[in-house]
């Protein structure tokens, strides 16, 4: 590494999908072995990388699943992370939504049916994005670059990206798994709080996913600079 490392913020293309794949597939991880296209829907990681670049390609905004919406940080012009946000039901679709279809064209339809014998552990997870809020989802760094502050500086960047470009955005929103505690300590420190907290009291859910526990955080978008 050089000396003097050169930290950009650039917008993701079709060229950074491979970094994109990491990033969804690893912060579907959260920190942990569980990945849930295996565990709830029966879809390798490899397999679901093929799935989900067909996906990507086909840049649907307004959810986590496309190109466009994520913000890459890059040290020495070397993709070192990325982050995906939208504003929630921007395009009259929620993002549950819109994913949702896109699971139902892309997923093997045996997938789809098995993740139905889980739905009712998901469920109680389940945080509603709230319209209008700009949502972050989807974060990652990879591990080469940890311990320099770069997804609290993405963050920041993409809240002044976001507001510069939608000035009236008040509230920005992330649920995260409560079992993320790295995370849960940045979000904190750049000024997220949690506001709302659904637990799954069922054991079994520790078999899906890597916390029994989800929040949901949000920030102010005004007074980005303190």
């Amino acid at each position: 590494m050089s000396d003097v490392e050169k930290i950009s913020f650039r917008q993701a293309t079709e060229k950074d999908i491979d970094i994109l794949l990491s990033t969804i597939i690893e912060a579907d991880k959260s920190g942990s072995g569980l990945f849930s296209f295996d565990t709830c829907f029966g879809i390798s990681e490899d397999r679901f990388r093929e799935i989900l670049k067909e996906i990507l390609l086909e840049d649907i905004g307004g959810q986590e699943w496309n190109i466009s919406d994520f913000i890459l940080v890059t040290v020495n012009e070397i993709p070192a992370g990325a982050f995906c946000s939208w504003i929630e039901g921007s395009g009259n679709q929620s993002s549950s939504m819109i994913r949702g279809t896109l699971m139902q064209h892309f997923f093997p339809q045996e997938a789809l049916q098995q993740a139905k014998k889980y739905k009712h552990l998901l469920d109680e997870l389940s945080i509603e994005k709230v319209p209008g809020h700009l949502i972050l989802e989807s974060g990652y760094i990879t591990p080469e670059f940890r311990s320099r502050g770069l997804l609290g500086k993405l963050i920041v960047e993409i809240l002044r990206i976001r507001k510069a470009q939608h000035p009236d955005l008040k509230i920005c929103s992330i649920n995260v798994l409560k079992s993320n505690s790295q995370a849960l300590r940045i979000y904190e420190k750049i000024g997220f709080i949690t506001e709302v907290e659904r637990t799954c009291e069922n054991p079994e859910i520790l078999k899906l996913i890597a916390s029994k526990s989800r929040v949901q955080m949000r920030r102010s978008l005004d007074n980005l600079n303190q």
